[in-house]
């Protein structure tokens, strides 16, 4: 391929997956091998011509003796040479354990950073042809879903790889016929780690013994994976918003009911975005976890599930929530709260409170929903404590002559198990009067001696789509 021919396919490739625009201001990962040599010396082609800002930056992990240092020379005098600001950090990784994950980790943080610092557009890396070929084989192996199976992406958030349409002999042929010279990495020949042997064994071994094609195959493939996660992506993303009854930075709660029709790939896809959402990583939530939540879904009653990154998802009567249980908090303001006498309104936590007494009440009124009762005013003996539930609770349910368990109460009503200790439990000076937006206690029941009603109202604070869909599906 001719130089002016490689330098066109690249600059058509950007174009056309808008890798960059002109004026753009991009850092470009320099390791001094032929991979991000060739990728500086075409962005130096077209600097001029796009307006570009380029800048380098290059990690020494010290990792092989002289060879390390120089690469650092090298950059630095090649940056120098065609006026590029460069910037390199100093980082020892000698006994590491999980080395390519974590010196991968240092070198995002690095160019974040710099991206940060410096207001840059872009992060540009050199991988090509045969680093996406490595990548979907060995997430393969690894059971990565349609997600991981893409690949590498020609551009994934601020981070562009412009050189997936090039192999690395391609790189190596346009380096020599510009007579530029790099820096060899002899530890790429060695095989121990993953992606060595992958390299250097299994994928020679298979193009020699199997399909000579193999390495474009791997990248055909990984074109079809990513429009295909593209479009279930498109359609799980409107799903989601059909399926979420409440979301907020710690918690969400999705439908069982618009959830579990939904096609089991989508649902896969559906659930990303949730633990996505609150874990802020879109990596280390795989397909087999999405087993174990089928598994949990066809569970009955409520079930919970511990999910990476510290994410918990619980599985209920009408809803699946997902939370992190390092963020998210359940303190309450009050355990319990006493009511001396009559009081028109008053908070409980994040419920509101209203109380009335009146003479007369139309039977309407004795209709109403489960957020308001009428009870016999003379009935009910004053202080009030507003509470939630404790072991050994029990009342008789109105309807009822025989005491119940508050807990096979809430069992017989389908009440979710993970939100039973959130339930506001009103007593008396001497028994539970109203279980709140379930039943009344039979005792404190309007009959036909009632002379004055108490009119109990009990509002959230914040009224979401959660507590309308559990009075639906209730009501349905």
């Amino acid at each position: 391929m001719s130089i002016e021919k490689f330098q066109n396919k690249f600059i058509e490739y950007a174009i056309e997956n808008k890798l960059f625009k002109r004026g753009s201001k991009i850092l470009v990962g320099f390791s001094g091998g032929a991979d991000s040599t060739a990728l500086m010396r075409v962005f130096l082609h077209f600097r001029k011509q796009y307006k570009l800002t380029i800048m380098a930056a290059h990690i020494n992990y010290h990792l092989r003796g002289e060879d390390s240092e120089q690469d650092e020379r090298f950059v630095k005098e090649f940056c120098f040479n065609n006026n590029v600001p460069v910037f390199v950090k100093q980082a020892n990784l000698f006994g590491v354990s999980g080395m390519e994950n974590k010196a991968r980790d240092i070198r995002m943080k690095y160019f974040n950073d710099l991206k940060a610092l410096n207001k840059l557009d872009a992060i540009a890396l050199a991988h090509h042809r045969d680093d996406q070929a490595e990548t979907v084989l060995s997430r393969f192996f690894r059971g990565a879903a349609f997600n991981g199976l893409a690949g590498i992406k020609s551009i994934s958030g601020s981070i562009i790889h412009p050189f997936l349409l090039f192999s690395r002999a391609e790189l190596e042929d346009y380096l020599q016929a510009k007579g530029c010279t790099w820096r060899e990495d002899l530890s790429n020949a060695e095989s121990d780690y993953t992606r060595n042997k992958i390299r250097n064994s299994m994928l020679p071994m298979i193009e020699r013994e199997y399909n000579s094609n193999f390495k474009e195959k791997l990248n055909e493939y990984s074109i079809i994976f990513c429009e295909a996660d593209k479009y279930f992506q498109s359609e799980a993303i409107k799903l989601y918003k059909r399926a979420a009854l409440l979301e907020s930075e710690v918690e969400i709660y999705l439908e069982l009911d618009k959830f579990l029709p939904i096609n089991p790939i989508l649902q896969f896809y559906v659930l990303k975005i949730a633990w996505e959402k609150l874990s802020h990583s879109s990596k280390d939530f795989y397909y087999y976890h999405f087993k174990e939540v089928q598994n949990l879904l066809d569970l009955d009653g409520g079930k919970e599930l511990s999910l990476p990154a510290n994410i918990i998802l619980q599985k209920d009567y009408y809803s699946i929530r997902l939370y992190n249980k390092l963020t998210f908090s359940d303190k309450v303001e009050y355990d319990s709260r006493e009511i001396s006498s009559l009081r028109t309104v008053f908070v409980f936590n994040d419920k509101r409170i209203q109380m009335q007494k009146v003479k007369t009440i139309s039977e309407n009124d004795l209709k109403k929903d489960n957020n308001c009762v009428v009870m016999d005013f003379d009935k009910v003996q004053f202080p009030l404590t507003l509470r939630y539930r404790q072991a050994g609770d029990r009342f008789i349910p109105f309807g009822m002559t025989g005491f119940k368990k508050l807990k096979d109460f809430f069992i017989d009503e389908k009440v979710e198990k993970f939100q039973r200790d959130k339930v506001v439990i009103f007593c008396d000076a001497e028994k539970i009067i109203w279980v709140a937006e379930h039943r009344i206690d039979q005792r404190v029941a309007v009959d036909s001696e009632t002379k004055w009603h108490l009119v109990l109202t009990i509002d959230n604070l914040k009224e979401n789509k959660l507590t309308i869909a559990r009075k639906r599906t209730k009501k349905g």
